[in-house]
């Protein structure tokens, strides 16, 4: 558990493996928190008049979460260690997310009816990793440092407790690098990234992540108490988005370089040219200084789905009920304009070096703007109810 896991790479020229980095890891952090409040309180009501039906409600949502006091003690890694972490108050979120449908019997048979809705929902926060968003949580516990195994042994041999560069060579050793970058954190109780109070829920009402739904359909019956179809359309819309901007790095200390996609109608950007970011080592070098913060703080970030979905039931004695239709949707994500302030920022918080290239996030430069084609979904089923 304290001990190192070597990485390898091959060399491309004489396929021989080539020790390049090695990882280290202390004593996990005891991960415990307490919830003070974890809830919701939802009113709703109904009014019809003549043929219009109106719904509406409102959901209060609460989430109070923080971590107790926690002491580290020695380690074969950290023989001196002796680390306190202070009670901390995670998050306080509190959301009010209103519930709205109309409902329209158009002709006043109850054959034909026209619906709308638009609600606002939540992040669901069941699963949320213990301590997050603490210091706890933040503690770097697992580090990387670069090696060159010039005893051809692959382990490290270098002193595990000295933090700084080392070559021992000379007394059969091996070369190990100093802990750079974000590892520069590696058993410290420096946080590996600090959360904007607004984005755990401290500067007010509705900061976690949520969506907002819209939906419109028409509903018709085709054969009485035996066959309907609905047709619909959805749409769809996240907010809250956050980021992870490392303070110590400006967008003034990003390289360029560019490379030319092969020619291939299989490829997406085929024959064209890619812009690639990559941080200059002078800054690669430096301890991160990472803050979690709402991506609205640097332009506009979305994503978005809409779709339509037609279905049809169909009733047949003696209980037998058959069902199906066909789903179609599509989604588009973009954060062009917050990755021209952050280009770190794909990397979701992860420090980058000299060799580590923007591209690495999901969302990254070339490719924040990601709309995906129409996929089209068709379902069925049909079921008997024997008799009693």
């Amino acid at each position: 558990r304290n001990g190192p896991i070597t990485s390898i790479r091959i060399n491309s020229a004489t396929g021989v493996p080539v020790a390049n980095q090695f990882t280290v890891n202390l004593d996990p952090v005891r991960r415990i928190d307490r919830a003070r409040a974890d809830g919701g309180v939802y009113v709703q009501d109904r009014w019809t008049h003549r043929r219009v039906t109106l719904s509406g409600g409102l959901r209060l949502d609460f989430f109070d979460r923080y971590t107790p006091e926690v002491t580290l003690g020695p380690t074969p890694l950290q023989p001196t260690r002796n680390l306190t972490f202070p009670k901390q108050q995670v998050v306080r979120y509190k959301d009010l997310s209103p519930r709205l449908g109309v409902a329209w019997d158009v002709f006043g048979t109850s054959k034909t009816a026209v619906k709308l809705s638009l609600n606002r929902y939540v992040q669901d926060l069941s699963l949320l990793a213990n301590n997050q968003g603490s210091a706890q949580q933040n503690y770097l516990a697992t580090a990387a440092r670069s090696w060159t195994d010039s005893n051809a042994n692959f382990y490290p041999d270098c002193d595990f407790t000295n933090p700084s560069s080392q070559n021992l060579t000379g007394t059969g050793g091996d070369i190990c690098g100093a802990f750079t970058g974000v590892n520069a954190n590696f058993g410290l109780s420096v946080p590996t990234s600090v959360d904007d109070r607004d984005v755990d829920g401290f500067g007010g009402w509705n900061h976690r992540g949520s969506n907002w739904e819209f939906s419109t359909g028409v509903q018709q019956e085709i054969v009485p108490r035996r066959m309907a179809v609905d047709v619909g359309y959805f749409r769809r819309w996240y907010g809250n988005f956050t980021v992870t901007d490392n303070f110590a790095a400006a967008v003034a200390d990003y390289s360029s370089f560019t490379v030319t996609v092969p020619t291939d109608s299989r490829l997406p950007l085929s024959g064209q040219t890619i812009t690639f970011l990559d941080l200059n080592p002078d800054k690669a070098s430096l301890p991160s200084d990472n803050h979690v913060r709402f991506s609205k703080n640097y332009g506009e970030q979305y994503e978005r789905w809409h779709g339509v979905d037609v279905s049809t039931s169909v009733r047949f004695d003696p209980g037998v009920l058959v069902q199906g239709g066909v789903s179609t949707g599509k989604q588009v994500t973009d954060n062009c304009a917050v990755l021209a302030q952050v280009p770190e920022g794909a990397t979701n918080g992860v420090s980058l070096t000299g060799a580590s290239l923007v591209i690495a996030g999901p969302l990254a430069v070339p490719f924040c703007h990601q709309e995906q084609p129409w996929l089209t979904q068709v379902k069925g089923l049909a079921s008997y109810t024997i008799p009693g």
